[in-house]
């Protein structure tokens, strides 16, 4: 018999939802629906949007890595 899995390792830490959004390129609903699967509180699951979407929209920090590997 196994032992039980404890509920911190069930539920992925709020950064690798965050990063596997990015990756993923997961829009705002799809990034909701997972928050709220994963229970996240909904101020929780607000900052978590805002994060991937200011962190897709961040084209100046593009162009800065652009600009210093030229």
């Amino acid at each position: 018999m196994r032992a039980p899995i404890p509920a911190t390792d069930r539920t992925p830490p709020v950064s690798r939802v965050i990063a596997e959004a990015l990756v993923r390129r997961q829009g705002p609903l799809r990034i909701v629906t997972r928050a709220n699967r994963l229970g996240f509180s909904p101020v929780l699951t607000r900052a978590v949007v805002v994060a991937c979407g200011a962190s897709a929209l961040d084209v100046d920090g593009l162009a800065a890595r652009q600009r210093s590997t030229d």
